[in-house]
């Protein structure tokens, strides 16, 4: 019994061992690649998704110029070929195949964020994986779960703070999500946590020195404090199924220390107290607060539309990136009354879902071919990495949380390392020519520019929206410019300006405010020919520009796309009666008013229209 316990624990020693690495190499590219989750970037548009993405892929850079502690095996570059041939095809068939390939806002999981997540599967074998017994791959681990607990301890600091109301990050959210930005994806880096430090502690308790219970005492509790701050229901759940997988796994190995037992249920109970006394937590996972029963409400609504969008594209989806313009067609005649006019949704928040809608059963297909391959491989060489049932856990109770949420770079970048890592098997010698290094190279680093250019494109951004509210046209044209030129691929870019400029002419009763209007909404509705919200926006800036039946024909094409948007028909109805068609304005403020019948604006629009009509 003391020698298993031994080689499960921390200072396990290995028989054999890789190549040495330098060591100040290997820990700065491990610190890269493991905090970048944590990352953000406070004077951003999009705080949340480039600022990690850059610091990641700087990461992977970094890696490359150290020999290889592990490496993948041969199967899942072939998957990976399948799997992007898969995107291909139900990309380029989608309404705007370029813009949503390339990937759309707010986490651009085309190939600017999916081509992340393989390489960080990639980078996690490289790093950190190999033969667990390997001392190498046991110093990496160590490094890697020591920088993590770290993060998550002030990921977990800054969570307590915000529950008592406090924004030391500045947020306008009731569930801000700390360093995540977002209450679930906070949750669901709590359970990641929870997966690695729980059979760490406990296997610390049973065998290990004291000194080495520091690391994964401190990451399991802020590993607690995050899920149970957090009020996600779906963390919840995850942690539930970590908890109770870890349980099974003792029985199944016929644990018998005491200490084992005791670490384990420590920590259920811990949660459970800290649990009790979050009311606001509580009431969420009760469903007994308005909000959050409402919010559950809207999730099945949600699901069961989303099936309907799936059941319109069973064989390929509508691609990545396609959900939030192809899912208005589908939404029910209720939807904007319950969520709010204006509102939309760009994800199933659920990544089963989120699979289906985007690539259909040829999708569902490559993620099942995954999990066959990845089992086969576990059962034939066994976990890899320097994790064992404890990555199994984390990838288990995060894809649990998974099941009613969607996929971020903030959860997704430590899933897929840690994925990497478990996968992986011994390095061999590496061969690789010296070309090949030298492109492999070049094209990270590539990649770095651009993500450093998305970056600063962001900041360009936000200066220019600050520029227009303050009515500086011309100053936020030139930031508005500056971003385009430096995040030239994003479609989404002259969506969200034309969006502004949109609001900007309407609140000044004119587009002559900003000349240029015209032609982002142009821009705007050529790359993204099947999004309500840009032929919205023209509407909006024709209007105000004179060009009554431009705004009209912009419109109609919208309510094709969105034929429940009260939005839509409101505005419609109102073009069509400036422009001397009072029975087609009846007939839209009618169709507006019935799918937002308390709308204060819609029925004073209607009840004026009538009366004129009646006169």
């Amino acid at each position: 019994m003391t020698k298993t316990r031994d080689k499960r624990a921390v200072g396990a020693t290995a028989s054999t061992a890789p190549p040495r690495r330098p060591t100040a190499r290997v820990a700065l590219a491990l610190a890269f690649v493991c905090l970048s989750a944590f990352v953000f970037d406070p004077f951003g548009m999009d705080r949340w998704v480039f600022s990690k993405e850059l610091v990641f892929v700087t990461g992977a850079l970094l890696a490359l110029c150290t020999p290889a502690s592990g490496r993948l095996p041969r199967w899942w570059y072939w998957w990976l070929v399948g799997a992007t041939g898969v995107l291909l095809i139900a990309t380029l068939s989608s309404g705007a195949p370029l813009a949503q390939l390339l990937g759309r806002w707010p986490r651009y999981e085309g190939v600017i964020s999916l081509g992340l997540y393989a390489l960080a599967v990639a980078v996690g074998a490289r790093l950190l994986g190999g033969s667990r017994s390997a001392v190498q791959t046991q110093r990496s681990g160590q490094r890697f779960l020591t920088l993590f607990a770290a993060a998550l301890a002030l990921t977990a600091f800054i969570s307590v703070l915000e529950s008592f109301g406090l924004r030391p990050i500045s947020s306008d959210l009731l569930r801000p999500g700390s360093l995540l930005g977002n209450a679930s994806d906070l949750g669901i880096m709590g359970v990641i946590g929870l997966g690695l430090f729980l059979p760490a502690f406990a296997d610390a308790m049973a065998a290990a020195p004291r000194l080495h219970r520091i690391t994964p005492l401190i990451g399991l509790l802020s590993a607690i404090v995050v899920v149970v701050t957090s009020a996600s229901r779906g963390a919840m759940l995850g942690g539930a199924a970590v908890i109770v997988t870890l349980i099974g796994v003792g029985v199944f190995r016929r644990e018998r220390t005491a200490r084992w037992w005791a670490a384990v249920g420590a920590a259920a109970v811990a949660g459970l107290v800290l649990l009790l006394v979050s009311p606001f937590t509580l009431s969420r996972l009760a469903g007994s607060s308005e909000k959050s029963a409402g919010s559950a409400a809207n999730r099945l609504e949600l699901w069961s539309t989303t099936t309907s969008l799936i059941g319109g594209h069973p064989v390929a989806g509508v691609g990545a990136n396609g959900y939030a313009d192809a899912i208005t067609a589908f939404l029910g005649d209720s939807w904007f009354a319950t969520i709010g006019i204006g509102g939309w949704i760009e994800s199933p928040h659920s990544v089963i879902l989120q699979i289906a809608t985007a690539g259909g059963l040829l999708g569902m297909l490559a993620v099942l071919a995954f999990a066959a391959l990845a089992a086969r491989h576990l059962r034939r060489q066994g976990v890899g990495g320097p994790f064992g049932i404890a990555g199994l856990l984390a990838l288990l109770g995060a894809g649990v949380a998974l099941c009613v949420h969607f996929t971020s770079p903030g959860t997704m970048i430590p899933l897929c390392l840690i994925a990497g890592a478990t996968l992986s098997a011994p390095p061999a010698e590496e061969h690789r020519q010296r070309w090949t290094r030298i492109i492999t190279v070049s094209l990270l680093g590539l990649w770095v520019v651009l993500l450093a250019m998305s970056v600063a494109a962001d900041h360009r951004l936000s200066d220019g929206m600050a520029a227009l509210s303050d009515g500086e046209t011309a100053i936020a044209e030139r930031e508005f410019r500056a971003a385009s030129v430096l995040r030239f691929w994003d479609a989404d870019l002259p969506l969200m300006v034309s969006e502004s400029l949109a609001a900007t002419a309407e609140h000044a009763g004119t587009a002559q405010a900003v000349p240029t209007a015209a032609s982002w909404a142009l821009e705007a509705t050529t790359r993204l020919p099947a999004s309500a919200r840009a032929l919205k926006a023209e509407a909006v800036i024709a209007q105000f520009s004179g060009r009554l039946q431009y705004g009209i024909t912009a419109l109609e094409r919208a309510a094709e796309l969105a034929p429940t948007d009260p939005q839509i028909f409101h505005r419609l109805g109102g073009l069509q009666f400036l422009n001397g068609a009072p029975q087609a304005a009846l007939v839209s403020l009618e169709r507006a008013s019935a799918l937002a019948p308390n709308d204060p604006d819609v029925r004073a629009t209607l009840e004026y229209v009538r009366s004129s009509n009646a006169n």
